[in-house]
């Protein structure tokens, strides 16, 4: 039996049970160990490969990517980011910005709901009187289609901003023929909506 020692035991002892020398049995097991670890070190440390355009993640039915994060795709480049490091940042964005659209659009109802229940209890019993009011004049000017399709048919504020346009306008201005037209076969809340008030 031999008394030469292994030659990790010819290490310094404080360093010979370190995991980096398992299965090293001699000086030519290092050198292979050693050049292992270079080359993943060289492999680590090596540049990302930054495409010419990133791949965007698209949601169902979505033709573009939202403009920030198509104007993030610029600056990503500058950093260098490859396109694995670049969806995990897009992923990110997408979620907190889909977040913030979520909260805006919970306000926004909750503000719309509050301001009809406002102008319920200012109207009172005029409710359906001033609403005649602010169609008639929506009417007169042609804007029924256009707030229907913006979304602000039933929008308290655009409501309470015709009402106050009527007083403008003479009661002859609002005779059959007068105006934009369209509405006379409906009630003044069923033209613009207003059946549903704060609902939207």
């Amino acid at each position: 039996m031999s008394d030469e020692p292994t030659f990790i035991e010819t290490l310094p002892e404080d360093i010979q049970g370190h995991e980096v020398f398992s299965g090293i049995e001699d000086a030519g097991g290092l050198a292979a160990k050693t050049l292992e670890l270079h080359g993943q070190l060289a492999e680590a440390s090596k540049p990302p490969e930054v495409p010419e355009a990133y791949e965007f993640s698209l949601a169902e039915g979505q033709e573009e990517p939202l403009p920030v994060i198509s104007a993030f795709g610029e600056i990503a480049k500058e950093l260098g980011l490859d396109q694995e490091r670049f969806a995990k940042v897009e992923k990110w964005a997408n979620g907190y910005l889909g977040g913030l659209t979520e909260q805006h659009k919970t306000k926004a109802k909750e503000a719309r709901e509050a301001a009809a229940a406002k102008l319920k209890k200012d109207w009172a019993n005029d409710f359906d009187a001033n609403l005649a009011m602010a169609n008639k004049v929506a009417t007169k000017l042609g804007l029924t289609e256009a707030l229907e399709k913006a979304g602000l048919g039933n929008d308290p504020t655009v409501v309470r901003a015709l009402h106050g346009a009527h007083s403008l306008f003479s009661e002859d201005a609002f005779e059959e023929g007068g105006g934009g037209g369209g509405d006379k076969e409906l009630s003044a809340s069923q033209a613009m909506g207003f059946d549903n008030l704060g609902k939207k």
